[in-house]
């Protein structure tokens, strides 16, 4: 067995007193370990490494001793066996450091995301800054539905040896949750794809060609629903927003497919835990769908949102006019 020498990379960045914020990125290839301007950014450094044993990356953020603390490492565990680290920047804001990592996968290189990193106490919040499905740039006969359909087979069954695309993007992911296709209307397909670390939805026409397509967060569950009755059914899915140590905030988001892409119509909160805060805070939300009729010309979409600790929810109830939500006055509260 061939073992990778050791190679251990400490990031960070220098900042001039005075400014207000100023950043750095590193490739990985032009770090000095030994330059001690890289090696902090406060009281935090990210730490990446390549395991000696199995030549995998792995990432950590690092806390220094201050006062009565005690030095803490916290694995970033949204980086995993299947990707690496390309660089890492650096940033110091007035409310402290942030991180941003530069995540690829480990066989193709294929950029996967960019991750951000920001030290909490007693942990880290992670989000992500941008996905590779940002980055479809190319004419809509690049990718076809055809070519869609085998990709997530391939992943469906596990393959993960082999490296299948979507178009120019990787499809075996790392985390593969799942790959579905669903009919919006006699003509209009959307592959929906979600994984540990994001998703994408992707829009085909009667031909198969791409119509549109749109990065989404790891995709938990999905329906449809024709708000506005016109043969075509908008796409609801609920997304992971961002998750770390002790947090994590997810949210219900409705499409509209159009000539353009996936349009946005609504978002609302579906989950959101902060164990950082004192007392925590957890809340939660719902939604509803409601055909008109019964007296009411209008289809609408009910929100109930929450907070978990006092039983107090709030419902608020958004109506399709004109092909766009608006929302109805006089939101009710009660437990």
């Amino acid at each position: 067995m061939r073992v990778a020498g050791p190679l251990l990379f400490l990031f960070s960045a220098a900042w001039l007193l005075g400014c207000a914020a100023q950043s750095r990125t590193a490739p990985l290839d032009e770090i000095d370990p030994n330059t001690s301007s890289l090696q902090s950014c406060g009281t935090h450094r990210v730490i990446v490494q390549r395991n000696r044993e199995n030549s995998r990356t792995e990432a950590y953020l690092q806390s220094a001793p201050t006062g009565t603390q005690k030095s803490a490492t916290y694995p970033i565990r949204e980086i995993n066996e299947r990707m690496r680290v390309e660089s890492v920047g650096v940033q110091r804001t007035s409310i402290g450091c942030v991180f941003s990592l530069d995540v690829r996968d480990r066989q193709t290189g294929f950029p996967l995301f960019k991750l951000r990193v920001e030290p909490r106490v007693g942990g880290y919040t992670a989000e992500r800054e941008e996905q590779q499905f940002a980055a479809v740039t190319e004419p809509p006969d690049a990718l076809t539905l055809d070519q869609a359909r085998k990709c997530i087979a391939v992943c469906d069954a596990g393959a993960d040896a082999e490296i299948c695309k979507i178009g120019r993007l990787t499809c075996a992911r790392p985390g593969w949750y799942f790959g579905r296709e669903v009919w919006l209307s006699r003509t209009l397909h959307v592959i929906v794809v979600s994984y540990l670390h994001g998703g994408g939805l992707f829009a085909f026409g009667p031909d198969g060609a791409l119509v549109g397509s749109r990065e989404t967060g790891s995709i938990g569950s999905f329906q449809i629903f024709d708000f506005d009755h016109d043969g075509q059914h908008e796409f609801i899915t609920e997304e992971q927003d961002g998750s770390g140590t002790g947090t994590e905030t997810r949210s219900y988001r409705v499409y509209r497919i159009t000539g353009q892409g996936f349009e946005l119509l609504w978002e609302g909160l579906s989950y959101s835990y902060e164990g950082n805060l004192q007392p925590v805070e957890e809340r939660q939300g719902f939604i509803r769908f409601v055909e008109s009729g019964w007296g009411d010309p209008h289809t609408r979409l009910v929100h109930l949102e929450g907070n978990m600790k006092t039983g107090q929810f709030t419902e608020r109830v958004f109506v399709m006019v004109e092909g766009h939500f608006r929302e109805r006055d006089g939101g009710r509260a009660f437990r």
